[in-house]
């Protein structure tokens, strides 16, 4: 199957946030910055309102940096992020990207703080957006969006040490989408829960997406748990997209070496997956001194002498090449197997 070179640009959601060809370096410390790293390269991705976009990747391949960029915490060395179809660009630019996407962290524990209650939490997020009115109806409208995440108003007056691990991932949702984002992203917000409340968190992510329309840029380790949730997955390794498409193209067909050393990574029936590491042989590399040609050849089983000399385009490939964006980072891709 031939492979087509995909365009640089790409087409951003009406309704929703792009990264167009995002870049992203940290200078070194020396004085003219020597020992800097290449955190994202050129990175492409949408998430629209309404669908569940999966990133995955080893721990250091970019994907928090990446996250950051597109809630307006970082900026970006080049490229630019777009919301609605349009530039993302000045103070009020970034002002309001920041109320229309939403961010869930990681670690339910501290990311509230423990000295106000569960509704100043609330409350506060809507008081510096200068939304909800009066008092009485930022404490109602907390209220109504705890009943939303499977919480009650009765909560309001307490504080996030009398709440499970599991509670506090949902006020951290409710935190999120009080301000009626187009798009959240939500960082491992399942990682170090019980698989029971894993659950139980993942069904109501797909309840909001379905009640609410809103887009979930969701990253985690766990592969099952993404392919369980997401509507299509983006594969990152050294701080680039190596491969991305439909959850089950991607699943079922991948094309890329580093994607199919993930998917066997995966155990079969464990309860929790450990912390993801592709089951390829040697480590990656620093995102400071990157190997030429493809960054994966190092630990790329079908390695040749072209990948060590060029740098693979993302291309179209897979049994359905073209169909729902199946792309991959590699000059095998397409190929027989």
């Amino acid at each position: 199957m031939s492979a087509e070179a995909v365009p640089a640009g790409l087409v951003p959601p009406a309704s929703g946030i792009a990264a167009e060809q995002i870049a992203k370096r940290f200078a070194g410390r020396g004085r003219r910055g020597e020992g800097g790293v290449h955190a994202v390269n050129d990175v492409s991705l949408s998430v629209a309102a309404g669908e569940i976009v999966g990133l995955v990747g080893e721990s250091g391949c970019g994907k928090s940096t990446l996250s950051r960029i597109l809630i307006g915490i970082e900026t970006p060395s080049s490229g630019r992020v777009l919301l609605d179809g349009a530039p993302v660009e000045g103070r009020a630019g970034w002002r309001a990207l920041r109320r229309r996407v939403q961010y869930v962290f990681q670690d339910p524990y501290g990311s509230l703080c423990p000295t106000m209650t569960i509704g100043e939490t609330l409350a506060d997020a809507l008081a510096v957006n200068d939304l909800g009115g009066s008092k009485a109806g930022r404490r109602e409208r907390a209220g109504e969006i705890l009943s939303q995440v499977g919480l009650s108003p009765a909560d309001l007056d307490r504080h996030p040490s009398q709440f499970s691990g599991g509670q506090r991932q949902r006020i951290g949702l409710a935190r999120a989408l009080i301000l009626e984002p187009e798009v959240v992203v939500c960082d491992e917000i399942v990682s170090g829960l019980d698989v029971s409340v894993q659950a139980q968190i993942l069904n109501l992510l797909r309840e909001l997406r379905q009640r609410l329309g809103i887009g979930l840029l969701f990253i985690s380790h766990d592969l099952r748990v993404v392919r369980y949730l997401c509507d299509r997955v983006v594969v990152m390794y050294l701080g680039r997209i190596v491969e991305e498409g439909d959850v089950e193209q991607v699943f079922g067909d991948p094309q890329h070496p580093y994607t199919r050393g993930l998917l066997a990574s995966v155990p079969d029936h464990a309860p929790g997956a450990p912390e993801l590491r592709a089951r390829v042989a040697g480590e990656p590399a620093s995102l400071g001194e990157l190997p030429s040609g493809c960054p994966f050849a190092p630990r790329c089983p079908l390695a040749a002498d072209r990948c060590r000399a060029e740098d693979p385009a993302l291309v179209a490939a897979g049994a359905q090449a073209g169909a729902g964006g199946h792309r991959a980072r590699c000059h095998f891709a397409g190929a027989p197997r």
